[in-house]
């Protein structure tokens, strides 16, 4: 059998994954990937005697050898020729028998844990947990009632509008980024809406803004990128057209240990949290997500993220 130290799983088109593997591999070469599309082309098995063991190619690893786990991606698309009444079934058959093995490894650490990762992404949870702290947080309503979006909207002039779960999105084959964008009560007389709507919407009062603020956490190592945007008016700076400048950014004294806080609460190894820092110096909560991108950051302004990264990941427990 072949020793596996480290475990990464992910997706393949993840390309972050793809870039830290490929450092990672001058540190150690005792590491297996798992997509969640692999259940259909590896030989994977779980019995009483040996764990997990996983056949790629001409290679057994036992996945008992595990130290270390890197989680970016849980399963999405698995390719199949499944009877469109059979896919749930089959769907979450696949995702539980994952999701049982990666947490059979309970002497392995985790970047991040699965089922924190899963709680961690939940926005209103991060809400009031950051208030709890004593973050500032933007004033917001979620509501599924026309009557009650209308009424926020008619306080606050000036609002934004974002999905509540991530931003990512698929049709069939097609990935697409559902953005954070203006809002006002004059967009919602434009449109037909029911006085219940199918899905709560997630509305916040839009935050003056100097400058977005990026924070990455790794353990207790932190970095912190301002980002400026060419037109202050856009509100969210993922926007592919939007031009930016990057640099580094010192947090004031309170800000970090607050941060550290959040990353410890929700169970987390890894996070990116956003901020925004307003023109007269407040920092304000935005979100955080366990699993952003971090590659673009060491990209633009040279942080050591993926080192600190594969030192976390070979200081085992």
């Amino acid at each position: 059998m072949k020793k596996c130290k480290t475990l990464f799983i992910s997706n393949r088109n993840d390309v972050t994954t793809d870039y830290l593997i490929s450092k990672f591999e001058s540190y150690s070469t005792e590491f297996l990937r798992i997509d969640s599309e692999d259940i259909n082309s590896l030989d994977i098995e779980y019995n009483d005697k040996y764990g997990t063991l996983v056949t790629k190619g001409d290679l057994i690893y036992q996945l008992s050898d595990v130290q270390a786990a890197y989680y970016r991606r849980s399963p999405s698309t698995f390719v199949s020729s499944d009877d469109e009444l059979d896919k749930p079934y089959l769907y979450n058959e696949r995702r539980h028998f994952f999701e049982g093995v990666y947490l059979s490894l309970n002497d392995c650490k985790w970047i991040n844990p699965i089922f924190n990762t899963y709680a961690g992404e939940r926005k209103l949870m991060q809400l009031s947990l950051a208030k709890k702290i004593g973050l500032f947080i933007p004033e917001t309503i979620v509501t599924n009632k026309l009557v009650k979006a209308k009424l926020f909207l008619s306080r606050n002039e000036n609002s934004i509008v974002k999905p509540i779960s991530h931003g990512l999105q698929q049709r069939g084959n097609v990935f697409y980024s559902i953005y954070t964008s203006s809002i006002s009560l004059n967009h919602f007389k434009e449109l037909e809406l029911t006085d219940t709507f199918d899905t709560p919407i997630y509305l916040q009062k839009k935050i003056p803004n100097e400058l977005d603020i990026r924070v990455t956490i790794i353990g207790k190592t932190m970095f912190s990128v301002s980002i400026e945007k060419d037109n202050t008016e856009e509100v969210d700076w993922r926007k592919p057209h939007i031009r930016k400048t990057y640099k580094e950014h010192p947090l004031p004294q309170n800000i970090p240990e607050k941060l550290l806080l959040i990353n410890k609460q929700l169970g987390l190894v890894y996070s990116a949290i956003d901020l925004i820092l307003t023109p007269n110096g407040q920092y304000v909560f935005l979100e955080v997500n366990p699993v952003g991108e971090w590659g673009w950051i060491e990209k633009e302004v040279g942080c050591k993220i993926t080192n600190t990264l594969i030192k976390e990941l070979l200081c085992h427990k």
